[in-house]
């Protein structure tokens, strides 16, 4: 289970970062395409999709009792796929890298994943 609820704090600690997403508690992405999802959600359920202020893509969906929102950034299909790059920081250091990929622009616990562990030097 991932907790998206740590997004919002992120970007009000740092707005503007180039490695982060605008991400709110409340909705306030309007304009353009975003993303709402359950924070905590596990994979693939509670998220939903909206382009143009319209539902695009909606997963599974459950009771879910907090809700983020965040620009959507997707990338260029690869054969079909579109991957997510997930990265862990420890200390300052880069400490490992998850790409998850699915032929949806929503990924869940049936996409690819290939974890890879930074061996420290």
């Amino acid at each position: 289970m991932s907790n998206k609820g740590i997004f919002p704090v992120l970007w009000e600690l740092y707005p503007d970062h180039p490695n982060l997403l605008p991400a709110y508690g409340a909705r306030r992405c309007t304009s353009g395409d975003y993303v709402a999802q359950a924070a905590p959600r596990p994979r693939r359920q509670q998220c939903f999709y909206f382009s143009g202020g319209h539902t695009v893509l909606a997963s599974e969906v459950t009771t879910a009792p907090k809700v983020t929102f965040s620009t959507a950034r997707t990338n260029s299909p690869f054969e079909g796929h579109h991957p997510i790059f997930g990265t862990w920081i420890v200390d300052h250091e880069a400490a490992g890298l998850g790409i998850r990929e699915d032929t949806s622009l929503i990924t869940g616990n049936l996409s690819r994943f290939v974890p890879h562990f930074f061996q420290p030097g």
